[in-house]
């Protein structure tokens, strides 16, 4: 999808659930936000992402304003719903951004992984210092507390 179809989508599911007056706010806003992103070095298709799928993003636009088409809804500038993208970062819930998920998936696998590999040094260390007590102490300490335990028998 590119900035144009996201657009559209967006006036299409907007259309007689906000004013027209309203509906030519949220466009140029959305228009104007894409565009700044894009100048920031991002590319249009992370700006699409993190903004997910416009019929959603149309939804919480209207449960925001109350659903009334005089585009007040409950008392605001009417551009609550999109705070979310002002500050930059997406919100728990619905307005989650797609990427905002993967991210977090990838971190948990990442750390998932880390404690793997913990586990496997740790237990490695363990593994090898009982191989070595096994194969080169314990063949020489048993011969040595054998001999201790007979000399401490003859002293008696």
């Amino acid at each position: 999808m590119n900035k144009y179809e996201f657009i559209t989508n967006l006036q299409r599911h907007l259309t007689g659930k906000v004013s027209a007056e309203k509906l030519q706010e949220l466009t140029a806003y959305y228009n104007d936000y894409i565009d700044a992103q894009i100048r920031k070095g991002r590319t249009e298709e992370e700006v699409l992402l993190e903004l997910g799928d416009p019929r959603l993003l149309a939804k919480s636009i209207v449960e925001t304003e109350g659903g009334s088409r005089g585009g007040g809804g409950r008392g605001g500038d009417g551009l609550r719903a999109n705070t979310v993208y002002e500050e930059g970062g997406p919100e728990e819930g619905d307005r989650q951004s797609g990427s905002f998920r993967v991210r977090r998936i990838a971190f948990r696998i990442a750390l998932l992984l880390v404690l793997f590999l913990i586990l496997y040094i740790v237990f490695g260390v363990i593994g090898l210092a009982l191989n070595i007590f096994l194969r080169f102490v314990l063949p020489v300490l048993v011969p040595l507390l054998i001999i201790y335990f007979i000399i401490s028998l003859f002293r008696r």
